[in-house]
């Protein structure tokens, strides 16, 4: 019986932080590996439609051609809020070589990502209610990132609000700019 107590804490103190880890955001290296099961680099991206906060719909079809940087958040998530301002920093470098960056705004908790990216200063192109292609897409943790080429194939994907997740997600993009070039 005394075996038997000493477990339930351990087990529910493992529950606690495993809940924690998720709901703040992953940013360790071992999450990029576990976090996407699919879709697999080189895989046709699965299409979607939404809207935007004006309601003009947008489709992954819309953007062939581009390089398309995806970016899965919420406004509760500390480590999607701490990669905002890089992420517009791309946007503005890039924006005008073939490369738009997507806010895919999902699974909010009574937050308007609208009014917050204003307040922040962040233009890129947000949309809202993307828990679809989260679930398509595999996403398990935010911010979750996702390359995709200009022929609407996945380059790279990522997780977490780590500087080093950032690089490698800039790396990628000029990876398929150096492709469209050639």
């Amino acid at each position: 019986m005394r075996r038997k107590l000493t477990i339930l804490p351990v087990l529910a103190l493992g529950l606690i932080a495993a809940a924690g880890a998720l709901n703040t955001g992953i940013t360790a290296d071992a999450a990029n590996n576990a976090m996407l099961a699919a879709p697999e680099v080189g895989q046709e991206m699965s299409g979607w439609t939404f809207k935007d906060p004006e309601g003009v719909a947008h489709s992954l079809e819309d953007y062939r051609g581009k390089v398309v940087v995806l970016d899965f958040w919420a406004t509760w998530c500390g480590p999607c809020r701490k990669i905002m301002p890089e992420m517009q920093k791309l946007h503005e470098k890039y924006q005008d070589r073939g490369v738009v960056v997507i806010g895919m705004n999902g699974g909010e908790r009574g937050g308007d990502p609208a009014a917050f990216m204003k307040k922040k200063g962040i233009n890129y192109t947000l949309l809202l209610n993307t828990e679809p292609a989260m679930q398509s897409y595999g996403v398990t943790g935010i911010p979750a990132f996702f390359v995709i080429d200009a022929e609407g194939k996945l380059a790279w994907k990522g997780v977490g609000g780590a500087r080093s997740t950032h690089e490698k997600l800039v790396r990628a993009v000029e990876r398929e700019l150096d492709k469209i070039k050639s």
